[in-house]
């Protein structure tokens, strides 16, 4: 099934006397540009909607564009794929980043090789990150450390 365009549809929808006669010839050469700029424009706006959701297209070059709008870098050896999910993920992760846990989470996906992350908070709090067969694992523990 062929999708017509503006273009396509004007020898359709114009009467015969514009569309065939040398008097209407320049009518419809100006109706046929209109037409080509109105398919150009609504072309603009679907591409600018699915460039502005990552995965929606096969489109990889707008990655890094998304990222800076929504405050994610991607990993030093994060493949576009998980980076995919990420951006589409950024909502919760962004929550989350206020706390220790997400805070470890966050660094460990971010540097490569996912070395263990341990974030301490000022109440001698231990918020450890591993990364164990592609599932980031969480462990906290307190410190019995009297910083006074």
């Amino acid at each position: 099934m062929s999708q017509r365009g503006f273009r396509d549809s004007l020898r359709v929808i114009l009467p015969q006397w514009l569309a065939d006669r040398p008097i209407g010839r320049v009518g419809f050469q100006f109706l046929h540009t209109i037409a080509g700029l109105a398919e150009d424009a609504i072309e603009a706006l679907w591409e600018g909607t699915y460039a502005a959701q990552p995965g929606s297209d096969s489109r990889v070059d707008n990655l890094s564009l998304l990222g800076q709008s929504r405050a994610r870098i991607q990993g030093e050896t994060e493949t576009n794929q998980d980076f995919i999910l990420t951006l589409q993920n950024w909502l919760t992760d962004l929550r989350g980043l206020a706390s220790d846990e997400g805070l470890a989470k966050e660094l460990n996906r971010w540097f490569a090789g996912n070395p263990m992350i341990r974030v301490i908070n000022r109440r001698g709090q231990y918020t450890t990150c591993t990364m164990s067969g592609g599932v980031q694992t969480i462990t906290r523990a307190t410190s019995t450390w009297d910083w006074d």
